[in-house]
């Protein structure tokens, strides 16, 4: 973890805003802005999204404000929990300016190892090079990079709900998540155009959006596939054979 060093005359609050959001480099806490959703921020944060609900006390189907502060790591057992806040007019409050009782921290959801098998029948989401492979502990690798060609179609690797469609994640440029059962979440990111909205049903191989660079620095589809939250090899899950 990080030192804090205390500069002369440097407030308290600063120095309590500045471990509360590092928690040795990792973010606690994250200020909800316009046009997020708790699938997105699960997403960015690598939690899944009905865990956060649960750090929240957030109940489907999980509305959220602007200014709204939400917890996105696990609580520590015995810790003091900061209450989710809302921003006011005149004012932008962070967690830490509200004192909060303790109360025993909620249990981390159960999860399990991502299987290879799943009931979902996956495809491939685009024709094209795969220019950039897996790796999970590495920024920007969290899935596979299809390189292609500007507007060409991108499809749906299964059947499953649009419960996210937006740029509200400069990272991955204009993004769509599916939703396609209590486990699976596939993510499309760097998309041209949406083809597909919010609360859509899509069944596989929907065109669901046109290849494009947005937040990228060539054409080409990024593609993850989220087990609980977290991503997995989408390798170990499409079919040998690309389209």
């Amino acid at each position: 973890m990080a030192v804090v060093r205390r500069q002369p005359g440097a407030p308290t609050v600063f120095i309590l805003v500045a471990l509360l959001l590092s928690a040795c480099g990792n973010h606690v806490y994250h200020r909800v802005e316009r046009g997020d959703s708790l699938y997105s921020i699960g997403l960015q944060y690598d939690q899944d999204y009905r865990q956060v609900a649960a750090w929240n006390n957030i109940k489907p189907p999980y509305v959220l404000a602007p200014g709204q502060w939400l917890r996105v790591a696990p609580p520590l057992q015995g810790a003091r929990p900061v209450p989710v806040v809302a921003a006011t007019p005149g004012k932008s409050k962070t967690p830490v300016e509200t004192a909060a009782p303790v109360i025993t921290a909620s249990p981390p959801m159960a999860t399990k190892p991502s299987p290879v098998t799943t009931p979902q029948a996956w495809q491939w989401p685009a024709r094209g090079e795969l220019v950039r492979t897996f790796a999970a502990d590495e920024p920007g690798k969290k899935g596979v990079a299809i390189s292609g060609r500007l507007g060409q179609p991108i499809w749906s690797a299964a059947a499953g709900r649009v419960v996210y469609g937006g740029s509200g994640l400069a990272a991955y440029g204009n993004l769509l998540i599916i939703k396609h059962d209590a486990n699976y979440l596939t993510a499309y990111a760097h998309n041209h155009k949406l083809r597909v909205q919010e609360g859509d049903t899509v069944t596989a191989g929907q065109h669901i959006a046109d290849m494009g660079k947005s937040g990228a620095e060539q054409v080409m589809l990024h593609f993850e596939i989220r087990y609980q939250g977290k991503p997995v090899d989408p390798l170990r899950y499409l079919p040998a054979i690309t389209p």
